[in-house]
């Protein structure tokens, strides 16, 4: 065994960090099927990170906390998700409603019930606009609008929109 079980949460490896989380004192984890949705889903504690070794490189200080990409982890304070570095700092302020991992140099982000794509400065670079916006692979990225499903390219032009 290489790390102990030590934890309350935790999640895969990517870029040599994985998300752990330490339930608040008196939290009991259940075994239902319900139990462990609240636990995936509403975790009743703090988050942070280990690396490879069991050490805590990031203090459990987030409410919810993503996977490392490229370079960057989607992480909740509060109700509002952004973006930390691998040393813990905050580079992208949490101000958005979700946040997806970084493919292609582009994160999709939730704002005002509304998907957009933003870059590793928190720059817009595709404005909220679609109902479901999935990552960017091989230059494209799957979004939807009501029933309707296209894709884009980074620039958000549509490369392809599903006909009527």
């Amino acid at each position: 065994m290489v790390i102990k079980p030590q934890f309350d949460k935790t999640g895969g490896f990517s870029g040599g960090l994985a998300s752990v989380g330490i339930a608040d004192p008196g939290e009991k984890r259940g075994t239902g099927i319900l139990e462990r949705m609240k636990w995936k889903y509403n975790f009743p504690g703090k988050c942070g990170y280990i690396d490879k070794t069991g050490r805590i490189v990031i203090d459990a200080q987030f409410g919810e906390a993503g996977v490392f990409s490229e370079g960057l982890a989607a992480v909740r304070k509060g109700k509002a998700w952004g973006y930390i570095d691998k040393t813990g700092k905050i580079l992208i302020d949490p101000q958005y409603e979700l946040a997806e991992p970084f493919s292609e140099g582009l994160a999709a982000v939730l704002l005002d019930k509304k998907w957009g794509y933003i870059d590793r400065t928190g720059r817009k670079i595709i404005v909220p606009q679609f109902d479901t916006a999935l990552d960017f692979v091989d230059g494209l990225a799957e979004v939807w609008v009501g029933e309707k499903m296209g894709y884009i390219l980074p620039t958000g032009k549509f490369f392809w929109r599903q006909s009527k």
